[in-house]
């Protein structure tokens, strides 16, 4: 190729270019070109999430008029625990309380709903007492919930520490990884594991009008394996009042009571996917 120039293209709002057109010269067949003489200035934003994975568009133009293009991707940083987590394909990330350098990580503030303890949710009545027994409710949304850019009026509700957007029949109790065929499509699951609810606990929800959010609660579900106790909430936040740049509802996963023993179904999965259940963030 004779006289190749280039020019850059940012595909993330985190990073601007401020010289976008690069020089390369002649590049013999099977060889390679660099624009040393001719470099791009790129900056990244201060805010950008260490670990970030930038997208860019190259355009090359040779002398004879011929074009082509090439997509390829950087990553800004390097991840540690202190980082958020993500992003997957459409661009969610998973942020919790020692993500303290960043502006959106979240910080415990329990709402407790359980109506036995006081709160002011209602029990979904599902009647998962025991082996074999995994249930799962469908629950017209207090408003509608925007998830991987499809927008949902309804969810399922499982004993098994999940719920998926929209209707379905599955009560998967057998966690696996995310993403991947074992649940359902279009899962939030804050604590994804074998779980039977007990005679004091249950699954609960209450909208919280004020707040503009609908918290669900598994209150003192119990392990099949080990019998220990978990306590632990997902809130879904209504995007009409919680605005995010994509339209898509803010979630968050809270935990009062939590025992990882169940080493013989892989203990427990917690992340979301989406509804090809090809695209999610795994904590």
């Amino acid at each position: 190729a004779l006289g190749v120039t280039a020019t850059l293209t940012s595909n993330t709002p985190f990073v601007t270019i401020q010289d976008a057109n690069g020089t390369m010269g002649d590049i013999v067949a099977g060889g390679a070109g660099e624009n040393v003489l001719d470099r791009f200035t790129v900056f990244a934003d201060p805010s950008t999430y260490q670990g970030y994975v930038a997208s860019f568009s190259l355009s090359l133009t040779y002398s004879d008029g011929i074009e082509d293009a090439l997509e390829f991707s950087v990553q800004i940083g390097t991840q540690s625990s202190t980082d958020p987590v993500g992003p997957d394909l459409y661009g969610y990330y998973a942020f919790d309380d020692t993500d303290t350098n960043y502006p959106d990580a979240p910080s415990y503030d329990w709402v407790e709903i359980d109506n036995t303890l006081g709160g002011a949710g209602e029990k979904i009545t599902l009647g998962d007492f025991g082996t074999f027994q995994d249930r799962s409710k469908v629950i017209d949304l207090p408003f509608e919930f925007q998830y991987y850019g499809r927008r949902y009026t309804q969810a399922t509700i499982c004993s098994n520490g999940w719920v998926a957007m929209g209707s379905t029949y599955l009560t998967s109790y057998r966690n696996w990884t995310i993403p991947g065929a074992g649940g359902p499509d279009a899962m939030i699951a804050p604590f994804w594991d074998d779980l039977i609810e007990t005679s004091g606990g249950g699954v609960f929800q209450w909208y919280d009008t004020a707040e503009h959010r609908w918290i669900l609660e598994w209150s003192e579900m119990r392990s099949e394996y080990s019998g220990t106790t978990e306590t632990f909430q997902a809130i879904l936040y209504d995007p009409a009042y919680h605005p995010t740049a994509t339209g898509d509802g803010a979630i968050r996963f809270q935990y009062m009571t939590i025992n990882l023993t169940d080493p013989v179904d892989g203990y427990a999965t917690v992340g979301i996917e989406n509804h090809d259940q090809n695209d999610g963030v795994l904590y």
